[in-house]
């Protein structure tokens, strides 16, 4: 199902298996021909000529295959942007998941900055500088999250966590 008026509106499609009984598995892609019509003219007026139009996901997919040399496992591709992530499972060159989520690194910014009552500058930077940080105070929330999840490496006691806690932070 398409959101949008038909006419407004560029259709593709990728085959992506042969399927038993003659058959084939495809992936059908829309997109606004407004939004494509407002990316090709900002290329275009920064002096470059687009040859290739793809979606975030498959562009990220068709560089990582062309970098690679193990078809045999599967990868996951993730393009974290300031505003959106593009998520990409593909084993070989078969995408097997492809999304796009609304949750990007500005987003992890703004958590930080609350978080940690800090400016927006300063929680990026911790964020670039990939400090680890503890964000509770207190060691017995901490404990009581991970008790919580009930799996099984978080089952330790309070004294082991503490422990592990104190070796790790130093």
């Amino acid at each position: 199902v398409i959101p949008y008026n038909i006419n407004e509106v560029i259709l593709d499609s990728l085959k992506i298996a042969d399927l038993d009984g003659n058959r084939i598995r495809v992936i059908i892609i829309g997109v606004k021909k407004d939004f494509i019509d407002s990316h090709t003219k900002m290329i275009f007026e920064s002096g470059l000529e687009p040859s290739i139009l793809d979606i975030d996901s498959f562009a990220l997919m068709n560089a990582f295959n062309h970098s690679k040399t193990d078809d045999k496992n599967v990868s996951c591709l993730l393009d974290i942007g300031s505003k959106k992530t593009s998520l990409n499972i593909i084993k070989g060159e078969q995408s097997f998941l492809s999304r796009d989520i609304d949750i990007g690194g500005g987003d992890i910014t703004k958590i930080l900055a609350e978080t940690l009552s800090l400016n927006i500058r300063e929680a990026e930077k911790i964020k670039e500088g990939g400090t680890l940080l503890a964000i509770d105070a207190d060691s017995q929330i901490r404990y009581s999250r991970i008790s919580e999840r009930q799996t099984e490496t978080d089952r330790v006691s309070l004294d082991r966590f503490l422990e592990d806690e104190r070796r790790e932070m130093f």
